[in-house]
């Protein structure tokens, strides 16, 4: 097995050890032959800096508006690609706050394939940060059409979006916010280090990401950017980037004014998505 693909190799060894210790307990042999220590895990390749709450802002005003939900819960909702591009209206329940992740799609042999998450643990319900709800009530009634509508769908308005298509446009933002290097799923790590730095804990960090294992969720945690290491500096810093954002989100014609603060210095906030709307209010995580 090409031995440039390290976690490819420890999965196909982790899945082999499995099958065999299967085999085992099946009375098929006598022995698991697969013994090498630390086999089944790998290194991680790549040291991963999580984005800013500056280089967020700059990537999210720095796609089409289409685009600019999809980047909001690729971080502060930790949600994959494949969760994001098959979430429909349906999905959104936005009484309760929640997004309901049912099922993902992947791409294989040059076909969309539909199904559940690809484990018990991704099927979840993650709640939307209320800082969020007049973006998305926004992306609802201006870019998704019917119950079954897709969130995030190709350019055709109804297929499943292709990842080169979110690259077109994802990749110049990144470029502008001065992060080449940030990929996409690195939002994902983004928003666990959100979580966690708002004092979430390991088995509230799983359930929103859809692990199973606290080994599986440790692996999304990463010390803060410089100069953002404590709790309390990221969540006051969070209150002033709300500020900054309040002209962003009025261009899309939603009302954003901060109230307060709580005692955990998490910022209070009033959102109106259009004139007349009944405003909600919330603390933002």
């Amino acid at each position: 097995m090409d031995p440039t693909r390290p976690t490819l190799r420890a999965h196909a060894y982790a899945l082999l050890k499995a099958i065999l210790s299967t085999a085992v307990v099946d009375d098929e042999i006598p022995a698991n032959p697969c013994h090498i220590r630390g086999a089944s895990t790998s290194k991680r390749v790549k040291r991963i800096q999580p984005a800013t709450l500056d280089e967020l802002e700059a990537i999210v005003s720095g796609v089409p508006d289409r685009y600019r939900l999809m980047m909001l819960l690729a971080s502060w909702c930790a949600l994959r690609f494949g969760e994001l591009v098959e979430l429909r209206r349906q999905d959104v329940d936005l009484r309760a706050g929640l997004i309901r992740v049912r099922r993902g799609a992947v791409r294989a042999e040059g076909r969309v394939i539909v199904d559940t998450p690809k484990s018990e643990a991704g099927v979840r319900d993650v709640a939307i940060p209320p800082h969020l709800l007049s973006v998305v009530k926004h992306h609802l009634s201006t870019h998704v059409s019917g119950r079954n509508g897709l969130l995030f769908p190709a350019r055709d308005g109804f297929s499943t979006m292709a990842p080169g298509t979110l690259y077109k446009v994802y990749y110049p933002a990144r470029q502008k916010a001065g992060r080449p290097d940030l990929r996409f799923h690195d939002l994902r790590h983004t928003g666990a280090v959100l979580a966690a730095q708002t004092g979430a804990t390991l088995a509230e960090l799983m359930g929103r990401l859809g692990h199973a294992t606290p080994q599986a969720a440790l692996r999304y945690q990463h010390t803060p950017p410089p100069g953002e290491t404590q709790p309390s500096q990221w969540l006051c810093h969070a209150s002033l980037r709300a500020r900054d954002l309040t002209q962003l989100l009025s261009d899309m014609g939603i009302q954003w004014t901060i109230l307060g603060t709580t005692r955990r210095s998490s910022p209070i906030v009033l959102m109106a998505s259009r004139e007349g709307d009944l405003p909600t209010s919330g603390v933002s995580p």
